[in-house]
């Protein structure tokens, strides 16, 4: 998915909640941040890299008018359906992040 990767993950779009913790350096989406994430948990795209993950996104959603069942399926219903994106939510360590490349 990255410079000729095939990387499969999930992106996730998160809502900062808290006015009064209003980060200095929010970014243009803000109070939404978008992060990529592979399925071992190694973040590809993080928070400050949105455009570049938009300009991505875009990229592969060009010339569809449909989204791609199989892929959406797992999202919807059950929330047993996906287990294996729900551990993505445990606590990310920063060591492990690729968001400076």
């Amino acid at each position: 998915m990255t410079r000729g990767e095939d990387v499969s993950g999930v992106i996730f779009c998160f809502k900062h909640l808290d006015d009064a913790a209003k980060p200095d350096n929010d970014s243009t989406l803000y109070p939404y941040y978008l992060i990529f994430m592979d399925k071992e948990g190694t973040v590809r795209y993080g928070s400050t890299q949105a455009r570049n993950l938009l300009k991505l996104f875009r990229k592969l959603c060009y010339g569809m008018d449909q989204p791609i069942q199989t892929l959406v399926e797992p999202f919807f219903g059950k929330k047993q359906k996906c287990p294996g994106y729900a551990v993505l939510f445990s606590p990310v360590d920063p060591g492990r992040s690729s968001d400076s490349e």
